[in-house]
């Protein structure tokens, strides 16, 4: 028999995959709290960082640079 069938049948993979899941996740919070913070430190609403490009233009505001 082949090992690669061996491997998926006994959900080994399934594990791996379902905690590396669970790691990115946290992680992808983690950063999303960080910059969140961030911008309320700043003076500017903490959900911007959750909305894409929307932050990129609040971040360009915070570091005084032009839009």
């Amino acid at each position: 028999m082949n090992t690669f069938y061996l491997a998926q049948e006994s959900g080994i993979g399934e594990g791996v995959g379902l905690i590396g899941g669970i790691i990115y996740l946290a992680i992808l919070i983690g950063v999303f709290v960080g910059i969140g913070k961030t911008f309320m430190k700043a003076g500017k609403p903490g959900w911007a960082c959750i909305v894409p490009f929307y932050n990129l233009i609040v971040l360009t505001e915070i570091a005084g640079k032009p839009i």
